[in-house]
């Protein structure tokens, strides 16, 4: 679910309490504290947060699913992610988010290129964040890179011709 990572990140807050109503009243869309007692448990029973002398923080600061992750787990988290993004257009302010688009020509070749640029991005930002200290917001950053047109180099996933 998307909230776990939320969860696990919110404990690096310095006013983070370990109280299911507050979490829950504290996310954005909001969910049930049920939802958020089972997150904690999971969380905990990973390693993903511990317990440091009766206060919970995040276990290892940076935590990713690497660069090409395939399972269905992290499919879902992705698509839950990007329909939140969508969302995000309509319920958050503008000066709160950061929304936009960049559609380009390029050769299929480059396409390793732009993807090591990207994941060279993303590993500076957690760099970047993982060391500063008493956070405060959670923010998700979504990038997509895909094709917008079919071309002789891009061969279609099987049972994908018809779209």
């Amino acid at each position: 679910h998307w909230y776990y990572p939320t969860i696990r990140e919110m404990t690096a807050r310095p006013d983070f309490r370990l109280d299911c109503d507050w979490i829950a009243d504290q996310l954005h869309p909001k969910i049930k504290p049920g939802e958020v007692e089972r997150a904690i448990e999971v969380l905990l029973r990973l390693g993903y947060i511990v317990d440091s002398d009766g206060k919970v923080e995040r276990g290892e600061p940076t935590l990713t699913t690497g660069h090409e992750v395939n399972s269905l787990a992290i499919v879902n988290y992705h698509h839950q992610m990007i329909d939140l993004g969508k969302e995000s257009i309509e319920s958050i302010e503008r000066q709160w988010r950061d929304i936009s688009a960049l559609t380009m020509c390029v050769r299929p070749d480059q396409i390793p290129v732009l993807k090591e640029r990207i994941h060279a991005f993303r590993e500076t930002l957690m760099q970047l964040t993982d060391t500063v200290e008493e956070p405060e917001t959670v923010y998700q950053l979504n990038m997509q890179l895909f094709p917008l047109n079919q071309t002789g180099e891009i061969e279609p996933s099987p049972g994908d011709t018809e779209k």
